[in-house]
């Protein structure tokens, strides 16, 4: 003879308590380190941008304007590292919906428009990496400007770099 045996009330109505983050921070999180862990695309976002500059921007310190020719050739580098990122992250976006991640995403609770929010947010991070390296290269290389070109460039370049983002990931997801 077997005898049931039931619970006592102290295990029936314990709660697991659960500390885990929502999703779309869980998935914003792993694609950033995979991002900033890819030793390719880190070459050409960061330090290629920082050799250019190097190579074309140290030495030159003619005035034009209200700035030198140093922080020109700055701000283009900075600009081609923060347009790279972004078409790096989107790229990746674009190959994950052809091989078939897109499916295995749809199968989870994560909304399209929550994709296309983590994916935008993950390249602005990206791109933000390259803009303050190249521009903390250039203050310590004597790039001149005054305080408004130095905020103002950093802030339109990465502005055009979430522009570019959002006009790739369009294309990207509406395959």
């Amino acid at each position: 003879m077997s005898t049931l045996t039931t619970p006592s009330p102290d295990v029936a109505t314990r709660s697991v308590r659960r500390t885990t983050r929502p999703m779309p921070v869980v998935y914003a999180g792993l694609d950033l380190k995979r991002q900033l862990r890819d030793k390719m695309g880190m070459f050409f976002i960061v330090a290629l941008p920082a050799f250019l500059f190097f190579v074309f921007g140290m030495g030159d310190d003619e005035a034009y304007g209200s700035a030198n020719v140093a922080m020109y050739v700055m701000v283009s580098m900075a600009a081609y590292g923060a347009v790279t990122a972004t078409t790096t992250v989107v790229g990746a976006a674009a190959t994950e919906q052809t091989m078939g991640w897109g499916r295995q995403i749809a199968l989870t609770p994560l909304a399209p428009l929550a994709f296309v929010a983590i994916k935008t947010g993950v390249a602005m991070l990206v791109a933000a990496v390259p803009i303050a390296l190249i521009y903390a290269i250039g203050a310590g290389t004597g790039s001149e400007g005054n305080t408004v070109d130095w905020i103002a460039s950093a802030a339109i370049v990465w502005a055009g770099s979430a522009l570019e983002c959002w006009s790739r990931l369009g294309v990207a997801v509406a395959r």
